[in-house]
């Protein structure tokens, strides 16, 4: 292997642990509610509890069980109303809703918009 190929993967990988990290140290500090994900890979919000603004889901659905794949997989989800991040003290998912810059939304409206958005970019693999 040259020198250039390995910082390049030096860097990589250094790159994907402190992001990691960081994630980790994040996840950490937050509180959560519990979400709900079924087969076809679409979360759901309970209905019969307040809404949150931090929700945790199961992964198991999930084929992979690498950290950085994770990652990467939940971040490439995020869109304007929803952020994704992985808990791998927990090998769970992090849904973050948008609601500072949603304020009106009931829970049934934030399903409605998980529904459509996980109906196309489904949380499994």
């Amino acid at each position: 292997m040259n020198n250039l190929t390995l910082r390049k993967s030096l860097s990589t990988f250094l790159l994907s642990a402190l992001a990691l990290i960081l994630f980790s140290f994040d996840a950490a500090a937050q509180s959560y509610s519990n979400a709900t994900i079924n087969s076809q890979g679409i979360i759901q919000l309970p209905l019969d509890q307040p809404l949150s603004e931090n929700y945790l889901f199961d992964l198991s659905g999930v084929n992979t069980s690498d950290q950085v794949e994770l990652i990467n997989f939940l971040s490439g989800k995020n869109t304007a109303n929803f952020t994704f991040r992985y808990k791998p003290s927990e090998n769970k998912g992090i849904l973050i809703l948008s609601i500072k810059a949603n304020p009106g939304r009931t829970v049934a409206d934030w399903n409605a918009l998980l529904l459509s958005h996980c109906s196309q970019n489904p949380i499994k693999q």
